[in-house]
């Protein structure tokens, strides 16, 4: 299962270098990220390897300020076309993406998180993927 790590950050200089300098002083590699700013907030989230260690680190320093949530990601060849098949598949079956970002994977490829609003239909979701013939990852770590 994929996780992706969520931050709440204050929305000032710095405060983003804080993170990516508290991940390399950690020897955490930051493979992905999303950044939005909402007002006096922003809200960071990342893919990072290795995870378990990474949310460690974040939530010692974060503490409340941080989460992680159940992305499902996806393998796709990086040309056109290729996003959307995936969301042709969750358009139909009326599943609501909460996140979505997409990173570089190794070769041609490209990694598109994807975290639904309702977490309960994870599992649903992520196998009528793999039904669809869709390259479903269980781990991001070889994709580095």
């Amino acid at each position: 299962m994929c996780q992706h790590i969520q931050i709440f950050l204050p929305n000032r200089p710095g405060e983003f270098y804080k993170v990516a300098k508290l991940f390399g002083d950690n020897n955490i590699n930051i493979i992905g990220y999303h950044l939005a700013s909402q007002g006096d907030v922003c809200v960071l989230q990342l893919m990072c390897v290795p995870h378990d260690k990474a949310f460690c680190v974040a939530r010692e320093q974060y503490r409340t300020y941080c989460s992680q949530r159940k992305v499902i990601v996806v393998r796709i060849a990086n040309s056109p076309g290729q996003l959307f098949k995936i969301l042709e598949v969750l358009s139909e079956k009326s599943f609501n993406i909460a996140n979505s970002y997409q990173i570089g994977g190794k070769l041609n490829n490209a990694l598109v998180i994807i975290e639904l609003l309702k977490e309960d239909d994870f599992h649903i979701c992520k196998n009528l993927l793999k039904n669809e013939g869709i390259d479903v990852l269980e781990t991001v770590e070889d994709e580095v």
